[in-house]
């Protein structure tokens, strides 16, 4: 284990500034092998990191760039902790990771004209699932770069705070399951959801959203959230209701609705895949 990958973790432990259950301040000790710290693991053969899953410690503090120098890091998890500020750019440098989630925290600032989701997040070329809903935080639209991964079948970005149109590089992301920015204040048309074929779950209620046509020739369905006691999701309709009055239509055949379903949990972000899939490299 070469001394980088400690010290990259040494660096982000340094920057917490608040541990309540204590994983770090206890369990992170230099006396110990990296692999044996709570919450990272490594891979099987070459015992480099591979994954760091720290969700829901109730951590505060900043992400230290400084977890860009794990190379190998295929997962990363710290959602549902209250890290603040801006997420650092050197995140862009693993290249290997194939799940991201950054969600339920307090991350704030400008990064760049894109609000502070930073847009060399479409530099992550590996990723397959990235979470960075539920922070209120944000300022500004979705980055077009995200349209840049095309190996991506899962994208989370409800309950933040976005504004502008939804850009159509994320339609062309053929890899596309799950697509969910429910809670925002999107612009614009989705007509553009036909160019996803493999499209199978949708969230965009309430947003400023406009349908055309109604999308009649699709065959997504709308995936009910599943909690702990919930075994299976059980489908129903495609949601894509806005919160932007009562039933109205013009000449156009644009049609805009209350959303009707319940109000899904908020707090905590989508679990992903389980990081144990991770350490076998």
């Amino acid at each position: 284990m070469g001394e980088t990958y400690e010290n990259a973790l040494i660096s982000f432990k340094n920057s917490i500034t608040s541990d309540p259950y204590a994983p770090l301040s206890t369990n992170w000790s230099q006396n110990a092998s990296v692999c044996s710290w709570i919450g990272v693991s490594c891979g099987l053969k070459h015992r480099r990191v591979t994954a760091l899953n720290l969700r829901d410690y109730d951590l505060a503090g900043t992400v230290a760039p400084h977890l860009g120098n794990l190379s190998f890091l295929r997962y990363l998890d710290i959602s549902s902790n209250s890290f603040t500020g801006m997420l650092p750019f050197e995140l862009s440098k693993l290249r290997l990771l194939k799940v991201m989630n950054v969600g339920a925290n307090s991350f704030t600032g400008e990064i760049s004209t894109c609000g502070n989701i930073p847009r060399e997040i479409g530099r992550l070329r590996m990723l397959t699932e990235l979470y960075l809903g539920y922070i209120n935080g944000y300022q500004g639209g979705v980055p077009a770069e995200i349209g840049n991964l095309s190996r991506l079948e899962r994208l989370n970005i409800d309950n933040a705070s976005l504004t502008g149109d939804i850009p159509s590089s994320i339609f062309n992301m053929s890899s596309l399951t799950y697509l969910s920015l429910s809670n925002n204040s999107l612009l614009g048309s989705i007509l553009t959801l036909l160019n996803t074929p493999k499209l199978e779950t949708l969230y965009l209620d309430h947003n400023k959203l406009t349908v055309c046509q109604v999308l009649s020739d699709t065959t997504l369905i709308h995936e009910r959230p599943m909690d702990d006691e919930t075994e299976m999701h059980e489908p129903m309709q495609l949601d894509i209701s806005t919160s932007a009055g009562d039933e109205e239509s013009d000449q156009r055949g644009r049609s805009k609705s209350r959303a009707t379903k319940k109000e899904r949990p908020r707090r905590n972000a989508p679990r992903p895949a389980k990081y144990r899939d991770f350490v076998q490299y």
